[in-house]
């Protein structure tokens, strides 16, 4: 076992031998430490620590400050661990950094290590092993990053590590399909909607399991609840994947068997995974391009085994859907016209009346 471990996942704690650390308690110490955790990877310039903690404080006192955290730091961390362990620490006059050697557990590690090992495999073409270290990533998951936590950086690593927490879940949904445990697949869908309730592929991913389950009620449940919470946050309609997937449910003729096994390999997926992992970049970061990391897929029509594209009513309930939104929309700015007519009309009415009173007064002078 690991001399530190240290969960950032939920609210901070830091333990060693399974007790937690005493001594930390003091914000600026917890948080030099977390944030070095964090970017562990290379050294920190000592003015850009100083910046970063005391912000617009005199340059000195900065320096000043960040000396006396550290050194608190060192003398926590030298009595927390074994004499023999390499320091968790190395600094100079110059930088700090993390020591690679040094024998200390963290679960951000562990999310970031299972996103590197699966983002170039979807989750139905996870072995044995990867789908293990997938599942004990998303198990360390125990809320958002840092609880409580709202400087910049902490912002932007806990959506960043939330984004790699919802891919692994859409990944393991793959591999619980794949290998024909629709219940689990279905756990992690709703892990995934408990955080993000409009992320419209995994309703449709719910959809689809639960017809493969034998639960074709509940399928067209799960679509009426995306149908809901889409309007709901977004004020947008399901994309046409969404709506033809419910029409193949609805007339029960979604390609595959219902509630056994695994699907035929010769299928085409109806639900593909990105590569690099579904809103995030190659990097692990957010993929700024927005929505889902799979919308621009959302309209791409469904085929089936030596079939044309999949469309039917599907495709005339979306055509009624955009013309009642059209309509929607041309009856608000006629509304806005009305109105704006009638008010010219008022100021009209009131220019008329007070012209007819001046020429009144004009007559009766003269």
């Amino acid at each position: 076992m690991a001399d530190l471990r240290v969960h950032m996942f939920g609210k901070l704690c830091i333990e060693a031998g399974s007790v937690p650390v005493e001594g930390l308690d003091a914000r600026r110490v917890q948080e030099l430490l977390v944030y070095l955790l964090l970017y562990r990877d290379h050294p920190h310039p000592r003015e850009r620590l100083a910046d970063l903690m005391w912000g617009e404080s005199v340059s000195l006192e900065a320096r000043k400050g960040l000396r006396q955290v550290l050194w608190k730091l060192q003398s926590v961390l030298r009595l927390a661990t074994r004499p023999t362990t390499p320091s968790l620490l190395s600094v100079d006059a110059d930088y700090v950094r993390m020591n690679s050697d040094a024998d200390v557990w963290l679960d951000v590690a562990v999310m970031e290590d299972a996103w590197s090992r699966s983002r170039s495999i979807t989750g139905s073409a996870f072995d044995a092993p990867t789908a293990a270290v997938v599942k004990r990533a998303v198990g360390v998951y125990r809320g958002e990053l840092l609880e409580g936590w709202y400087q910049d950086w902490c912002l932007f690593e806990r959506e960043r590590l939330q984004s790699m927490y919802l891919d692994l879940l859409h990944k393991l949904m793959g591999h619980a399909e794949a290998h024909g445990d629709f219940e689990a697949g279905l756990g992690y869908g709703t892990a995934i909607l408990r955080i993000d309730h409009a992320r419209e592929r995994t309703h449709r991913r719910m959809m689809r399991l639960r017809y493969l389950a034998g639960d074709r009620i509940g399928a067209l449940r799960q679509f009426e609840r995306c149908v809901a919470a889409l309007r709901q946050e977004l004020d947008v309609e399901p994309a046409r994947r969404t709506l033809e997937l419910w029409e193949q449910i609805r007339t029960d003729r979604v390609d595959g068997p219902s509630g056994s096994g695994p699907l035929s390999p010769k299928r085409a997926d109806l639900e593909p995974e990105a590569i690099d992992g579904q809103g995030l970049n190659g990097a692990g970061r957010p993929d700024m391009r927005g929505g889902d990391g799979a919308r621009c897929h959302d309209h791409a029509p469904i085929l089936t085994d030596g079939a044309s594209p999949a469309i039917g009513l599907a495709t005339v309930l979306q055509d009624l859907v955009q013309l009642r939104s059209a309509l929607a929309q041309a009856e608000a700015r006629i509304d806005r016209d009305i109105a704006a007519v009638a008010a010219m009309m008022r100021h009209g009415d009131s220019h008329f009346a007070e012209t007819r009173r001046s020429n009144r007064a004009v007559a009766a002078r003269s």
